[in-house]
């Protein structure tokens, strides 16, 4: 349980930032749509982490780096190119509420957690219709107003959103292999 608890401190970091800076650009025109409390995923985050750090004392203990890069990157972006943080939105809430229910359902078997204890992450309950939902999300994103320069962007955000979310997993990995067995 210590490397998945280090994970969701990996993805607060970059929620954290994402979450801000989404809510700073709420007035332009492709992220309007996006500033959804309902699939902010930070607050879950940290009610995991609270309850999981109660529950397990084994808790690995390290700054969560490849999370801060990727929140570094959104702050960058979010001064340069506001409107290419709809490509993070795309990558991290779309997967969320996509294969996320079935990662919260393994992690639940995994660690034998009750009545979704430690996984709020995975929980979307303000949404009523989580299919509708993200195939409104998805044409929210397709028909963003976006200038050819900025539909660029957002490509080649999208790619760099898969490789940010690699790195984490590939440090989450490095901290399975160095815990204490």
């Amino acid at each position: 349980m210590p490397a998945y608890i280090y994970y969701l401190q990996e993805l607060r970091e970059l929620y954290m930032a994402l979450e801000q800076h989404l809510r700073e650009h709420a007035a332009h025109p492709a992220l309007s749509l996006l500033v959804r409390p309902e699939i902010f995923r930070s607050q879950a985050l940290g009610q995991d982490l609270e309850q999981l750090t109660d529950l397990c004392s084994d808790t690995y203990h390290a700054e969560p780096h490849a999370g801060r890069r990727y929140a570094s990157h959104l702050k960058d972006l979010a001064e340069e190119m506001p409107a290419a943080l709809l490509s993070h939105a795309y990558v991290r809430y779309l997967g969320d509420m996509s294969g996320g229910q079935m990662i919260g359902q393994a992690i639940e078997r995994q660690f034998d957690l009750p009545n979704e204890l430690g996984t709020n992450f995975y929980s979307f309950p303000q949404i009523a219709d989580l299919d509708r939902f993200k195939e409104d999300f998805r044409n929210w994103i397709d028909d963003a107003p976006l200038s050819d320069i900025e539909r660029c962007h957002v490509m080649e955000e999208a790619v760099r959103g898969f490789d940010l979310s690699s790195t984490i997993f590939e440090e989450v990995e490095q901290v399975i292999v160095r815990q204490p067995q």
